[in-house]
């Protein structure tokens, strides 16, 4: 099984070192993001961090001002390109395998620029029949590959129950 300390985070989370890694962080830069949901679990966003207004966000999760970071953000890491373009090459296609509660790699590609990997549990989607990582469906066209990295159960994360179908009126 692989390394899956990525997703324990601390009861707390330490502000200290977020808000440092913030502060030296520049748009273009490969990162990685923890983040904790109380919705999706704990996830994580691997990408090029793009500038939008005076914020900095990575695959839409806005990583806040170098004074203040969300709440639900855990932790940064900066990445290395080759180390990154490794696990892409590495991943496979095994999306219509992965349940509900598996953790599992998605790697989306809008174009090249936008590429970003999302790892984290797969939680089904009531009624719908699809799976969600961190807010991303895990068969969605930008979809270029997925990877399961573990199956429920054989994991000691905290498993959230199904999300709720989607309301219409």
């Amino acid at each position: 099984m692989p390394d899956l300390d990525e997703f324990v985070v601390p009861a707390r989370r330490t502000l200290g070192p977020i808000k440092e890694a913030r502060a030296s962080m520049a748009a273009g830069e490969r990162w990685r993001a923890t983040i904790a949901s109380a919705r999706y679990g704990v996830y994580t966003i691997t990408g090029r961090v793009r500038s939008v207004g005076a914020d900095l966000h990575l695959g839409g999760f806005n990583l806040g001002s170098p004074t203040s970071a969300p709440s639900d953000l855990h932790g940064l890491t900066r990445i290395d390109e080759q180390d990154d373009a490794a696990t892409v090459d590495a991943a496979t296609t095994d999306a219509p395998s992965a349940t509900h509660g598996d953790i599992v790699r998605i790697h989306l590609a809008y174009n090249p620029e936008d590429a970003i990997t999302v790892a984290g549990l797969a939680l089904e989607r009531s009624g719908y029949g699809h799976l969600i990582v961190g807010g991303w469906r895990v068969a969605h066209p930008a979809v270029r590959a997925v990877s399961v990295l573990a199956r429920a159960g054989e994991h000691g994360l905290s498993v959230p129950a199904p999300l709720p179908a989607l309301k219409t009126e």
